[in-house]
């Protein structure tokens, strides 16, 4: 269904750019080629020239859309490069090593989302924000099933970007381990600065680190809310930033719930 839906927009988007629908500028859009997001770029421009609303702001919507399509080209070389270790993980671990090594420059790649981030776009700069957030999650996937010492080149300095926290050191050779307990102290250090510390009561390591990722979640869920005021309620933007938060509310709720039911003592037997 996800992939359906996302094929569905770029079909969408092909006909607002270009008229109809066309395999070559679909691949395109899928790609992030040049020439398809100038094309995209070019039909912002030219739409918002004679708009009420958006003529003002018509700079302003260009540089937006300029540097959501450098952020989202960015994420996509780093969903790729973590998308091959995956795959040696599971497949050819004798080709991890130089994946691995491959990778890194990609997954810490963030001056485009950096960019798009602090972008001033005028009354824009909500939307500007919250698109950021929104490439920093998808950021989060592509962390998920990395080893740990690839996790922190995917998402530590969108950490310290969001929530300014200090980035670990890491080895220079990426098949070197972390020192162990790194990742946990540093997700743990993230979910604090993110105003949501694991409590000190749980020792466990396993817990800790699902309520530290969770309290961090719950860190990228204020940020939006924060922006979400700031956004057209009606537009499709804050529709996906609405429903995004309250997931991301959801989720950290639902891992509260789990660990008090740990906490509760076992119920004796009734006595036969």
């Amino acid at each position: 269904m996800k992939l359906k839906g996302t094929e569905a927009r770029c079909h969408e988007l092909e006909q607002h750019v270009w008229g109809t629908e066309d395999k070559s500028h679909y691949e395109e859009l899928r790609a992030m080629g040049k020439d398809a997001v100038a094309d995209v770029i070019a039909k912002v421009d030219e739409t918002s020239k004679n708009d009420g609303v958006d003529g003002p702001r018509r700079d302003a919507l260009v540089n937006l859309a300029t540097a959501l399509a450098e952020a989202q080209r960015e994420f996509m070389f780093a969903h790729r490069a973590g998308d091959r270790v995956k795959r040696d993980l599971d497949r050819e671990p004798d080709k991890l090593s130089n994946d691995e090594v491959d990778a890194v420059m990609s997954l810490r790649a963030h001056a485009k989302l950096e960019k798009l981030y602090k972008l001033d776009a005028g009354n824009l700069s909500h939307e500007a924000n919250a698109l950021a957030v929104l490439c920093a999650l998808d950021r989060l996937e592509v962390a998920r099933g990395l080893p740990k010492h690839l996790k922190l080149y995917a998402i530590a300095d969108e950490f310290e970007l969001l929530f300014g926290v200090g980035i670990p050191d890491v080895p220079e050779d990426a098949n070197k381990k972390l020192v162990p307990g790194t990742w946990l102290k540093f997700l743990s250090t993230t979910a604090a600065a993110a105003g949501h510390p694991v409590s000190d009561k749980v020792k466990a390591p396993r817990e800790r680190d699902a309520l530290a990722w969770a309290g961090m979640l719950l860190g990228f869920a204020d940020k939006l809310k924060a922006d979400v005021e700031g956004i057209e309620p009606a537009t499709d933007l804050g529709k996906v930033v609405t429903v995004v938060e309250h997931r991301l509310e959801a989720g950290f709720s639902a891992e509260k719930a789990a660990e008090a039911t740990l906490k509760k003592p076992a119920t004796a037997a009734p006595k036969k």
